[in-house]
């Protein structure tokens, strides 16, 4: 009698211990989904930052492109504004010469 209550009470035991270790098994999994649901998720944000700085980095090429282009034309239309304003001088000074020979021509 009291080694077949000894065996119930083993027995007993041995199913709660299972009835255990399947609970833990089961928060095992559920937490080893969560983990991979997470890296899935920590994979995709990682792809979409590198494409957004790829995308970052293009445009940043064509703006700098577009400087380059902007200061370009830019110092072509100084220099283009620096020669007018040189033919001008020169014109000024030969309309001078011109008023001069007509006020001498004039004065004789």
């Amino acid at each position: 009698d009291g080694l077949q209550r000894v065996e119930e009470e083993l027995a007993a035991e041995r199913r709660r211990a299972a009835a255990a270790i399947a609970r833990l098994s089961e928060r095992r999994d559920s937490a080893v989904d969560a983990l991979e649901a997470r890296l899935l998720e920590l994979g995709l944000q990682l792809e979409r930052s590198a494409m957004a700085q790829a995308d970052a980095a293009a445009a940043l090429e064509r703006a700098q492109a577009s400087a380059a282009r902007c200061e370009a034309s830019m110092l072509q239309r100084v220099e283009a504004a620096e020669e007018a304003g040189r033919r001008a001088a020169a014109a000024e000074e030969q309309l001078r010469c011109a008023r001069a020979a007509v006020e001498g021509a004039e004065a004789a």
